[in-house]
């Protein structure tokens, strides 16, 4: 057994010794930075594949670097970010015992090739531990020309991550999709009738797939930053191992998609007669990251909840990637205790506001319960909701501030409680259905699988919830659960929950058949009456529409129903 290698897996050691079949996926990639896609694909390989567990290989440096790079390949520089990539791999993969980190090709400083390092850890684990490459469709269809591809597929077999949505096909048919979606549903009231119309932005998601085709690297390195940074990452990351989007299937369906699919069937069978390459194909979701993206953000935005916190901490200790001012001013501090006062640190007052979802604020002030309710938290915080959401959803989210309140009145409940949670009730809805997905993965927010496949616009009051939980722990949990529940309702709503869903379906800027004798309900029925009228119109609607529901709103109305026939609605 090779002694250089006995210290690469401390968690599957124990595989070259006990003499039981085993069968570890490699995942290997640049990992610059690792983030919540990598950990997820590895999550549905452990499932698809049975395996006993996942080894992550961080690539040391590319054998294929442009004239551009030449600094990269600095000695010193390249073995210090090494180093820092393998040590972000660690803090990712730390919790999961399942996971582990392989350091042979950082330890070795040297360009390395995947069969070297496959052929290193066979010796090391022996014939009883099988191996299974995790790879992206582009990657697995480029396997021809790594180095040795003949003995690579004597020594693993192949998982392949089917691409859904990377070819202008399926761009085309989402185009048409949500065309379709906005001129039959334009202007209808809220939660799940806004989860039917809105459309899904293309520019980011376009952004990311661009990563795919950045044509800098080749050869043996496509199993490197293009299999990890562009193929497998801008593929679904799913977690939960739900199936993938009807939209998708239908695309695939499609004589382009169709072509496309048997395309890739060729390839792979070719590369099996030819080499004797053993492959298994998974079908993904789409949740587009990549970590060229990731390193964007954290120069340009903010990255967190794209990345694991104790990976984000590392960056931010460590200054990389040259990650903005504005991301490093404003880290959330723990919940203070009862009539206590926290002061962060003073920050600097020419601070920009964050122009990116997902942006924290840069504050400086002091955080308690009462300053979440002032007029002065409440003009920063639209000052903030301004710059992330577009201005139509900013003139809503104000409007629903506005009306909130005037609920509150109505029904004698606190009306600065109701203002705030009217106005960041969207907080998070400037996202797409991919990087939603994948934020409500990195919250680990409690979500019913269905709709993570196929509501994901449903998605944004619970992410909404956790993120302003998170970065101003001041709100008072009310608060966050009003912005929670807004979509989809719950039963049992207390008042604030009835207020914020009301006056998101109310608020003066919606136009729709039947608001008008809504509307003149306040004041003259019940909190609870009310929002059970709401949200029977908005079932009424959705069903007329043959729109899908939300699981839970069967659940929701069968328990308002019961409520009312009891006389309980009060």
């Amino acid at each position: 057994m090779n002694s250089s290698l006995q210290a690469l897996s401390p968690r599957f050691a124990h595989f070259a010794s006990d003499g039981q079949p085993h069968c570890i996926g490699i995942l290997g990639g640049t990992f610059d930075p690792i983030h919540i896609g990598h950990l997820n694909i590895a999550q549905r390989a452990l499932v698809e594949a049975h395996l006993d567990g996942v080894l992550f290989v961080p690539a040391f440096v590319s054998p294929f670097k442009t004239p551009g790079d030449a600094t990269a390949l600095e000695e010193g520089a390249a073995r210090l970010h090494a180093r820092q990539r393998l040590e972000m791999c660690k803090l990712a993969t730390h919790h999961n015992p399942l996971f582990d980190v392989c350091s042979y090709e950082v330890d070795h400083a040297c360009i390395s090739y995947t069969v070297d390092t496959l052929a290193a850890l066979h010796e090391y684990f022996g014939c009883s531990v099988r191996f299974v490459l995790i790879l992206g469709s582009d990657a697995a269809a480029q396997l021809s020309a790594w180095k040795n591809p003949a003995a690579l597929a004597q020594y693993a077999t192949v998982l392949v991550f089917d691409r859904v949505d990377d070819c202008a096909p399926y761009r085309e048919h989402d185009a048409v999709r949500d065309a379709a979606r906005d001129a039959a549903c334009n202007g209808e009231p809220c939660g799940e009738y806004d989860a039917a119309r809105d459309g899904e932005p293309c520019g980011e998601r376009d952004a990311a797939r661009d990563v795919v085709s950045d044509g800098k690297r080749d050869g043996d390195y496509l199993e490197r930053d293009r299999e990890c940074d562009a193929a497998l990452t801008t593929q679904a990351y799913n977690l939960h191992d739900a199936a993938p989007d009807a939209t998708n299937d239908a695309a695939r369906n499609t004589p382009q998609g169709a072509a496309h699919a048997t395309s890739l069937a060729d390839t792979l069978d070719a590369l099996s007669a030819q080499y004797g390459f053993t492959f298994q194909r998974v079908p993904s979701l789409r949740v587009s990251i990549s970590s060229r993206v990731v390193r964007q953000q954290l120069q340009f935005g903010s990255a967190r909840y794209l990345v694991p916190d104790n990976v984000y901490d590392y960056i931010c200790e460590q200054g990389l990637y040259g990650i903005s001012h504005n991301e490093l001013s404003y880290v959330p501090s723990a919940q203070p205790a009862p009539n206590t006062q926290s002061v962060p640190a003073a920050q600097p007052t020419s601070v920009a506001y964050p122009t990116q979802p997902g942006q924290s604020a840069p504050f400086s002030l002091t955080e308690n319960s009462d300053y979440a309710l002032s007029d002065e938290f409440f003009f920063r915080a639209q000052q903030l909701l301004e710059k992330r959401v577009s201005p139509h959803r900013f003139t809503h989210c104000c409007s629903v501030a506005r009306y909130s309140a005037h609920l509150a009145k109505l029904y004698h409940y606190p009306e600065k409680e109701a203002r705030i949670a009217g106005l960041l009730h969207d907080w998070d809805k400037a996202y797409t259905n991919d990087d939603i997905r994948a934020r409500a993965l990195a919250f680990k927010t409690r979500i019913d699988g269905e709709v993570l496949d196929f509501l994901p616009a449903l998605l944004h009051g619970p992410t909404g919830a956790c993120a302003l939980e998170a970065d101003f722990p001041f709100l008072d949990g009310r608060i966050l659960r009003a912005i929670e529940r807004h979509t989809a309702g719950h039963e049992q709503m207390s008042d604030l929950d009835c207020i914020v869903y009301v006056a998101d379906a109310l608020e003066e800027g919606r136009s729709y058949p039947g608001i008008e004798d809504l509307r003149a309900l306040p004041g003259t029925v019940s909190l609870q009456e009310l929002f059970f009228e709401t949200y029977k119109h908005v079932l009424l609607y959705l069903v007329q529409r043959n729109a899908q529901l939300h699981p839970r709103t069967v659940c929701v109305w069968n328990w308002y129903v019961r409520q009312r026939s009891k006389g309980e609605l009060s």
